[in-house]
């Protein structure tokens, strides 16, 4: 399991009763958390220390953490839930979900039950942030933490953010609707924009793109473009012929896939959109079938 932390200490006081003296005595035991964020102390965790004859009391050492967060589901309106494997540990109390902009770098905290979820709300669009987990028990003590998760909350509108990395090139961030196709524009004068890319987001909701020729330009203006998604609409003569209509944006090139399986898909044909942004296409190949599925793929 990955853990994360940070480096610190802390003590812990054990009231340890002297059986042959009248009165006890407190002794100071010093505990390190560890860069990997476990406890440590002179005793393998899981030992624990029994303080009395008497009493009979036993503290714990150190919690075991929670297995992985192994989930980060989108619930809507900017909230995602978080699910995780629970700490083996019987000494759990509850659950710390710890978040934040920047990975391994928490700001936020929410305390949970016994519980194996937790949904965080409040999230801003166009985000990415990153989740932690560690288990607590009554006595306050704190395992490790789990695994990382991260969510890129979707953003309802397209946005698009300029960096420049160590090779001087520009790194654009594409953040907007799940599946959906951008087409990334430049320009030097807001007048000629020229398409120098595609993109289309998939479950992570963002995408970075690097401009190869930015640096052959003394400045450069980028803007998105959200693509229509094509569809097609299959119409059947009485002579059993298949017409593929393709409907989508003008000027885009589009590829029409066949399939007998939905898993082996093969070009059949290319189409190129006029001003109508409608096309029909005959599959003449399609008689001789029994069954054949379509779908049509933006090439641009």
């Amino acid at each position: 399991m990955h853990l994360l932390g940070r480096r610190h200490e802390s003590r812990v006081a054990v009231r340890e009763l002297n059986d042959d003296a009248p009165s006890s005595r407190i002794r100071h035991r010093s505990f390190e958390r560890s860069d990997f964020g476990k406890l440590q102390a002179n005793r393998p965790c899981g030992v624990s220390r029994r303080v009395s004859k008497v009493s009979g009391l036993i503290i714990s050492l150190c919690l075991a953490s929670p297995f992985a967060v192994w989930g980060a589901l989108p619930t809507g309106g900017h909230s995602v839930t978080l699910a995780w494997n629970p700490s083996p540990d019987s000494n759990v109390a509850g659950y710390h979900v710890y978040y934040g902009t920047a990975s391994h770098s928490y700001t936020n905290m929410v305390s949970v039950g016994l519980t194996a979820t937790a949904t965080i709300s409040g999230l801003v669009e166009g985000t990415t942030y990153y989740f932690g987990v560690t288990a607590f028990n009554n006595l306050g003590m704190e395992s490790g933490f789990s695994n990382e998760a991260s969510y890129s909350v979707p953003s309802t509108h397209p946005m698009l953010k300029l960096s420049i990395n160590s090779s001087k090139q520009a790194v654009l961030r594409v953040a907007g609707l799940l599946g959906h196709a951008y087409e990334i524009q430049a320009t030097q004068d807001f007048t000629n924009w020229n398409v120098i890319g595609v993109v289309t987001l998939d479950l992570g909701a963002s995408f970075d793109f690097i401009d190869l020729t930015a640096t052959a330009y003394p400045f450069r203006f980028y803007r998105l473009l959200d693509i229509p998604r094509p569809t097609l609409q299959l119409l059947l003569s009485p002579s059993k012929q298949v017409t593929l209509r393709i409907q989508g944006q003008p000027g885009h090139t589009y590829e029409i896939q066949a399939t007998r399986d939905l898993t082996n898909w093969h070009v059949i044909g290319t189409v190129t959109l006029g001003l109508g942004a409608s096309l029909d296409f005959i599959d003449v190949n399609a008689a001789g079938r029994p069954s054949r599925f379509y779908r049509v793929r933006d090439v641009l």
